[in-house]
This record gives structure tokens, sequence and C-alpha cells, in this order.
């Protein structure tokens, strides 16, 4: 289950990308989450993966 709060969200996905994933789908995929549904509630808080740093980070 992930984390509601979309700050601790942002937090625990940016994490997880660091030390386990190599890119969102990946991650979404073993976590068994719709990365889509995902990423729109993370751009309508103002927040987007950035490949060339490799985390979500705010617009």
């Amino acid at each position: 289950m992930l984390p509601e709060n979309t700050t601790i969200l942002v937090s625990y996905l940016n994490t997880l990308l660091r030390d386990e994933y190599d890119d969102p789908e990946d991650l979404f995929s073993s976590l068994c989450e719709d990365g889509e549904e995902i990423t729109r509630k993370l751009a309508q808080a103002g927040y987007h993966y950035d490949p060339e740093n490799h985390k979500y980070s705010q617009i």
C-alpha cells in the first residue's frame, strides 16, 4: 500500500528509485500499482519524473 500523502509518496518513490529500480515503470510493476494513476496524482500536485536526475521533483 502506497502512502496517501503526496509529499510522503514522492519521498517513498524516490527512495525506491534510488535504491532498487532503474525506472518508474519497473517500480510500479513490482508494486502491482497503476503507474498512470500515480503519475496523474503526482502531476496534479506539481510533480513529474525527471529521468536526468532519476527522481520525481516539482515542476
